[in-house]
C-alpha cells in the first residue's frame, strides 16, 4: 500500500466523523428554533386563554345574561384551553382544561335556569365565578414557572 492509498483511506474513514459532526452542528440551532417557536407559541395560547377568560367572566358577570353571549365566551374559552393543552406543558394544559370544565358546568346551569324562565341572581353568578379562583391562581403560577424556566 503506497502512501496516496494510505491517505484515501484515512480520508474515507474520517468521512462519518465529519458528517457526525455536520449533523450535530446543523440540530443546534434547530433545537434552539424549536425552543424559541415553542416558547413562542405557549406565549400566545396563554394569552388567548387569559383573554377568553375574560370575556367569559364580563359575559358570566353582566348585570343582565345573554346566554347567546355567555355561550360563544364559553366556545372561545373551550377552544383557547385546547390549544393551550397542545403546546403544554402538562401541568398548565390540566388546569386550563379545569377551569374550562368547570365554567362549562356553569354555563350549563344559567342555561338551565333561563329555559325554565329563571334569571341567575348577579350573587350566584359572581360565587360561580369565585368558586374558580383556586384554580386560576394555580394556573397563573404554573405559567409563571413555564416563564421562570424559559426567560429567568
Amino acid at each position: 500500500m503506497d502512501t496516496s492509498e494510505v491517505i484515501a483511506a484515512l480520508a474515507l474513514g474520517s468521512i462519518p466523523v465529519s458528517v457526525v459532526i455536520a449533523r450535530w452542528q446543523m440540530r443546534a440551532p434547530l433545537r434552539v428554533e424549536r425552543a424559541r417557536w415553542l416558547a413562542d407559541a405557549r406565549h400566545t395560547s396563554y394569552g388567548l386563554f387569559q383573554k377568553a377568560l375574560a370575556q367569559f367572566r364580563r359575559s358570566l358577570l353582566a348585570s343582565e345574561v345573554v346566554l347567546e353571549e355567555l355561550n360563544d365566551a364559553m366556545h372561545d374559552l373551550h377552544n383557547a384551553a385546547h390549544v393551550v393543552s397542545q403546546v403544554g406543558p402538562n401541568e398548565v394544559g390540566r388546569l386550563a382544561e379545569g377551569i374550562m370544565r368547570r365554567y362549562e358546568d356553569t354555563t350549563r346551569e344559567v342555561g338551565n335556569e333561563i329555559s325554565r324562565g329563571l334569571l341567575p341572581t348577579p350573587e350566584a353568578r359572581a360565587e360561580a365565578w369565585a368558586a374558580q379562583a383556586p384554580l386560576r391562581v394555580k394556573l397563573d403560577k404554573a405559567i409563571q414557572r413555564v416563564y421562570d424556566r424559559h426567560w429567568g
